[in-house]
């Protein structure tokens, strides 16, 4: 570890156990390493079980007609693996914010929310194409889980409850006007992807965190005023994405109201 002589391993390990972590790996940078290591894990795991387990539920199947049921008991069957490893995931998540919540600065609990988010909604690369953005220079950080899936009606890839109440706790978290010192780099990333889950699901599947109902994507701007106040140049284009999906809904509501006078 970065600030102790434990090993990495070890100590990553002992996340998904109940064994009690070292006292004295609290650092910052341990709690940045660790969450990274359990985000590059979910991609992982979404990547190639999330993939085959899509691709084994697709239309494709001889039998489409006749929806296939899977068993979750089955022995390494991917559904049965995919769940077995996302929940121990989440598990570490929890076991994470245990033992680092209350050290961590805000700029590193969006990260950890943020993870939250990805282990949630496993098709975070459709919402950039749903949402039309499409940078000229593709980012090896594009969240792109579902390259050798078919693809499916946005309708088809509902917002889950949890998946939206950690996409709001990133907001919750970041405040680049005070930070701007301290903007840290993934800032842009889980801002802006957080600001899709919001929009997704007010779009497509009206699920809304308790406490927090909005009935216009008017709420978008607050993701919109972090991004304007980033340094990076791609945070111009993403902050504009998020205006044309508000004005499009404006003027998708205005036409309704001319039609049904």
């Amino acid at each position: 570890m970065l600030s102790s002589n434990h090993s990495f391993r070890t100590v990553y390990d002992g996340l998904f156990t109940s064994a009690t972590l070292p006292e004295d790996v609290h650092s910052p940078e341990d709690g940045l390493l660790l969450l990274t290591a359990i985000l590059s894990d979910t991609l992982f795991i979404q990547r190639n079980l999330a993939s085959i387990t899509v691709s084994e539920n697709s239309s494709s199947h001889r039998h489409a007609e006749l929806p296939r049921k899977s068993n979750p008991y089955a022995t390494l069957s991917p559904d049965g693996e995919y769940h077995r490893q996302k929940l121990a995931l989440l598990y570490a998540l929890d076991r994470w914010h245990e033992h680092f919540g209350e050290l961590m600065s805000s700029n590193i609990l969006a990260y950890y929310f943020f993870c939250r988010v990805c282990l949630f909604y496993p098709h975070l690369g459709r919402l950039t194409e749903s949402a039309g953005y499409t940078p000229q220079v593709e980012s090896a950080m594009r969240l792109r889980t579902e390259d050798n899936m078919e693809r499916r009606e946005d309708e088809d890839l509902p917002i889950t409850e949890e998946a939206l109440d950690a996409a709001w706790r990133v907001l919750d978290h970041v405040n680049v006007r005070t930070q701007k010192d301290k903007c840290s780099i993934w800032f842009p990333i889980v801002v802006f992807y957080s600001a899709l889950i919001v929009w997704h699901s007010m779009v497509h599947s009206g699920v809304e965190a308790t406490g927090r109902q909005y009935t216009s994507l008017k709420i978008l701007s607050s993701f919109c005023r972090e991004l304007d106040e980033m340094p990076w140049p791609c945070c111009r284009e993403m902050s504009a994405t998020l205006a044309r999906i508000m004005q499009e809904d404006k003027q998708q509501k205005r036409s309704f109201v001319l039609k049904t006078r």
